[in-house]
């Protein structure tokens, strides 16, 4: 029975204990945490069971270009693509491409690496990993060039798979420490393969491990739960990424535990893989799809041309993050606006009435207003997609339903943490309310802890005088990761003596059991990319900018950018406002628009010039005239306490996030 049998997303097991709420379980699972997929413990098991049930579905499909504007998918089946994964990880042994196996807390770990975007061979070395027992070490772009000779140095790889858009990057990296091969997925030019053996790195084509496959195909490894599928390297919030590993048994059960959360998925599914598989989300969901049969199609390359990958492959699930979702979001509500006349009219009926049965129901399909009024907006997904999903960062609830009424598909809230192989809590796709994340996964328990500090106490009650604890966010179970890779001391810092992983987000438990994300311990945020920004670090770089006394970095979770306050020091700008030509009191002229571009220009300068990526650099800045220490915004040690920060200065920050999609 599926947990859309219950009207409860979790229910409360055992005795409370002070300081903190009752632990929290699945309802399908109050005795038992889910240990296993359909009777298999790894991922191995999980692909392998599929070949058996589904030979000859497709399994893997890749985009072919034949012209400028010509091109399709070619697909390889479950079993085709089983021989060619056996044939790719026969050649790593054929050719020794991991001549020196790691031994880590009673571990061998057979580490291969990959750079590269989502691509027919990402997932083909994935899987050849999975039947040989090799640890997969995935690296990406927005790690920074940096943390690449750390991870190489770390994990001491031997062997790095690359695509020809990581080459440059790579030869970039000054020290390659043990790395000894690189396996390019296309043809490298003779110059860039010498450039490679300077280094003392061989190169070899991907056909060629293929080939050398074909020449002994080797039995298959024997796999067992705990050990370690792959590692995931975290952007760190100062200094280097950590390495969370993480088992086959989170991953099992993660993919298992989909079906006790409501979710029917069915082997003529068909799925568009574009986000980054080197992240925990997209990884979990191409797992938990090749277990039921699915197929699975790479996209070309190109996230701009996303909407012609969409019409190629019509997909029937369709993951994404809030960024993108927000930007279909304004578009639709953009076009819908410029239409006048009496189609005006039926889009703002079919709207409403949608609106209604969804909020009276949890229905997201009617046969009139679908066909007559929302049949492009469906169109614009491919025509064909049955279940939505987001589950980087939170979304607005207008926004959720809107979508679920357009796009005429249930809509899927998620939350969790690398640490917690990306899927902790899902929402259900019968339930009509929005702006919460849902209920606990099978694998796991979950309780929340009281944070005095912040107000948040699990004996908090709502309006009506129910039970609403509030509280960190502190889980326990099969889905939680096995460490951070040689840094002992971090993973005791996120999970305690009795295994509970505190994650640093506030929650509030919902009287039926659903879980609503409703601030952050830690002072770190998430942005609506999925991106990470440790503000104390930017704040450190914008406090070297003359002129600047404090700031403030704050960053909502539904938006894509961050912006700051800061306190200027009253000379400086009683200077700068004679350079500037410009009058007036010292409170007049931190209002002032020339004022604010000269500290916002400066705040941009100094981003750069210290490196700062993209999304740690502001877009908006507030000048306030008054100390953070004369509003009480600082402790008694004079650090800055961010939520009466955020509070106090909530109008500010709204009026800098107004008009932003």
């Amino acid at each position: 029975m599926g947990q859309g049998s219950s009207k409860f997303y979790a229910v409360p097991v055992g005795e409370k204990k002070d300081g903190e709420s009752h632990v929290y379980r699945n309802p399908n699972n109050t005795h038992k945490l889910l240990d296993n997929f359909e009777g298999e413990t790894t991922v191995q098991g999980i692909f392998l069971r599929s070949c058996q049930k589904y030979p000859n579905n497709r399994c893997l499909g890749k985009q072919v270009v034949t012209g400028e504007n010509s091109r399709h998918y070619v697909y390889k089946t479950y079993l085709e693509v089983r021989n060619v994964a056996e044939q790719l990880g026969s050649g790593i042994k054929n050719l020794n491409l991991i001549p020196n196996p790691v031994m880590y807390e009673g571990q061998e770990l057979r580490m291969i690496g990959i750079f590269s975007k989502n691509r027919e061979e990402w997932l083909l070395l994935d899987i050849a990993n999975t039947l040989y027992g090799n640890t997969m070490i995935p690296l990406y772009d927005t790690l920074g060039l940096e943390s690449i000779p750390y991870i190489l140095e770390q994990t001491q790889l031997s062997t790095l798979f690359i695509s020809s858009t990581s080459v440059e990057t790579l030869l970039k990296v000054k020290e390659c420490h043990a790395l000894k091969f690189v396996v390019t997925f296309d043809e490298l030019p003779q110059d860039k393969v010498q450039q490679f053996s300077d280094k003392g790195i061989k190169v070899f084509n991907y056909e060629e491990v293929l080939n050398a496959g074909k020449e002994k195909i080797h039995p298959l490894a024997e796999v067992h739960g705990n050990d370690i599928f792959t590692f995931s390297y975290t952007s760190g919030t100062t200094g280097m990424p950590k390495g969370v590993m993480l088992r086959h048994l989170n991953f099992v059960t993660v993919a298992g535990g989909v079906v006790y959360q409501g979710i029917q998925l069915y082997p003529t599914d068909v799925y568009l893989s574009y986000l980054p598989l080197p992240h925990v989300l997209e990884r979990v969901v191409v797992t938990a799809l090749l277990g039921f049969g699915c197929t699975i199609c790479m996209y070309g390359g190109d996230v701009l041309k996303i909407s012609v990958d969409i019409q190629l492959v019509k997909p029937t699930i369709f993951v994404s993050v809030p960024r993108l979702y927000r930007r279909l979001y304004n578009a639709i509500k953009e076009k819908a606006e410029k239409v006048e006349g009496y189609k005006k009219t039926l889009f703002e009926k079919g709207l409403a009435s949608k609106m209604y049965y969804l909020q009276n129901g949890g229905h997201v399909q009617h046969k009139v207003w679908d066909n007559l009024v929302f049949k492009a907006t469906k169109e614009a997904f491919g025509g064909r997609v049955r279940l939505m999903l987001s589950g980087s960062a939170p979304m607005s609830p207008e926004v959720v339903d809107f979508l679920k009424c357009v796009v005429c598909a249930p809509f899927l809230e998620g939350y969790g943490q690398t640490e917690g192989c990306g899927g902790s809590f899902i929402s259900r796709a019968d339930d009509p309310i929005s702006g919460h994340v849902g209920g606990v996964f099978s694998n796991i328990e979950f309780k929340v802890v009281d944070v005095p500090q912040m107000n948040y106490f699990s004996t908090d009650k709502d309006e009506q005088g129910r039970p609403t604890p509030r509280g960190e966010i502190c889980i326990r179970g099969n889905g939680l990761f096995a460490g951070y890779y040689k840094e002992p001391e971090k993973t005791k810092e996120m999970i305690d003596a009795d295994g509970w992983m505190h994650s640093g987000d506030i929650g509030l438990i919902r009287p039926d059991g659903s879980l609503k994300i409703i601030d952050r311990v830690k002072n770190i945020f998430k942005l609506s990319q999925g991106e990470y920004i440790a503000p104390e670090k930017v704040e450190g770089v914008y406090l070297k900018v003359k002129g600047i006394a404090e700031v403030f970095v704050y960053g909502d979770s539904t938006k894509s950018f961050c912006v700051a306050i800061i306190v200027p020091e009253k000379p400086f700008v009683l200077d700068l406002a004679n350079t500037l030509g410009i009058q007036g009191s010292f409170e007049e002229l931190c209002a002032n628009d020339k004022v604010n571009k000269h500290f916002f220009d400066e705040m941009v300068k100094k981003g750069k010039a210290e490196k700062l990526n993209g999304m740690e650099n502001v877009k908006k800045i507030y000048i306030e005239p008054t100390s953070f220490i004369a509003h009480g915004l600082t402790s008694n040690t004079l650090k800055l306490m961010r939520h009466k920060a955020r509070e106090h200065f909530l109008k500010q920050i709204e009026a800098m996030y107004q008009g932003s999609e």
